[in-house]
Formats: C-alpha cells, structure tokens, sequence
C-alpha cells in the first residue's frame, strides 16, 4: 500500500533520522568506546553523507523516466508519481542493500511495475483515454520525450501488463529477456505481451500511418 506522497528532502531526512539512530546506544550514546567516540562519529557521518549523495544522485536520475513508466501502466499521472515515490522510499529503506546491487535502477523499476500493476487492478480507473495520457512525458527527458497524443491514446487501451512491456521497450529500449525479469514473466509470455500490444496499436493506428 502507498504511504503517502514523499519528495527526495523528506526521504532523505528520513533516511538521516535513521542512520543516526543506528548510530547510538538505547540512552542516545555512542556505543562506540569514549577514546573512539570523535573518531568513530566522524566516520559515520562522511558514510552517512556519501550514502545520502549517492541516494540523492540515484533518485534525481531515475524519478523522471519511472513516472513516464508508472503513467503509461496506471493512465494517470498524480497516481503515477505517487507510487514512484513510494518506490524510491523503499529504496531508500534498504538503501545500503539496493546501492550495492549491479542495476539498483532495475530493482526500483520492478518495484514501480508491481505498483502500478497492483493500483491499476485496485482502481480500475476508466476515465477518456486522451484526457489521461495527454500529458505524459511531462516528467520526461529527452529519451522519453512524448509522441503523437494519439499514440497514447491507444496505448491506453492496451491491457496493464502489455502497457509495461511496452514502456519499458519502447520508452527504456530494453531487450525482452531484461523486460520479462523486471515483470516477473518469461521471455516467451513478454513477447506474446508485445506482439499483441503493436497488433492492438496497428489497428488502432494503421489509417495514420
């Protein structure tokens, strides 16, 4: 369940109240042996303060292009950023974890799916499929800047999971065995998820092309 709308000051203050807390004892003390206690607290914060830019850094880069994702799946773009925040503060729940992590921007990207996924099923919002995707992209960057209105207008009549198969291949030009693995699917179900969804846009779409 969503826990409320974040924004990167509040995750990170978050994420500072925590680490800080790790840092001392049940009676607000170093556990750390008075000797060491300047030095060990030193320490900590430089950590806490290259974990906190790394996070910063990590969120900054990823936020845009998972809101174009999460909008694409979910046609609604409040509903969409909320879940991307959502996602970034699990990720920044287990920041220590997820930053050591070969691709910490395909962990968070599974996260957003099953999110979007789960709002979409939840919700089942069916309001006019332009007037929802009209804006997508308005978070964008220059790889996810936004087509033909009606393009998405169709893709908005496109199941929830063929939508994510086709964000993430035509929006983060992933390969299909990489999209099947942030879904939770195989190669063989991703491809027939996007083989139907560019026959559903070829029809939709066939008299503008």
């Amino acid at each position: 369940m969503v826990r409320g709308v974040y924004d990167m000051d509040s995750i990170t203050e978050a994420m500072n109240a925590s680490s800080g807390a790790a840092s001392r004892g049940p009676h607000g003390q170093s556990d750390a042996p008075p000797t060491h206690a300047t030095q060990t607290s030193a320490t900590q914060t430089d950590a806490d303060s290259q974990a906190h830019e790394a996070f910063r850094a990590f969120y900054t880069a990823e936020f845009p292009p998972l809101v174009v994702l999460a909008q694409t799946i979910t046609s609604d773009r409040g509903a969409a950023e909320e879940l991307v925040q959502e996602a970034m503060v699990r990720a920044a729940d287990e920041w220590p974890r997820v930053r050591g992590l070969d691709k910490p921007g395909a962990w968070v990207r599974r996260v957003t799916i099953n999110l979007a996924l789960n709002e979409r099923r939840s919700r089942s919002r069916e309001r006019g499929a332009t007037s929802r995707l009209e804006t997508l992209g308005t978070y964008s960057t220059p790889a996810h800047e936004v087509a033909d209105p009606a393009v998405w207008s169709a893709v908005a009549t496109l199941t929830p999971r063929q939508r994510a198969a086709v964000a993430l291949r035509y929006l983060e030009d992933l390969p299909v065995s990489e999209i099947a693995d942030l879904m939770g699917c195989s190669v063989s179900a991703t491809t027939s998820h996007l083989h139907t969804a560019r026959t559903r846009l070829a029809t939709l779409l066939g008299d503008q092309s």
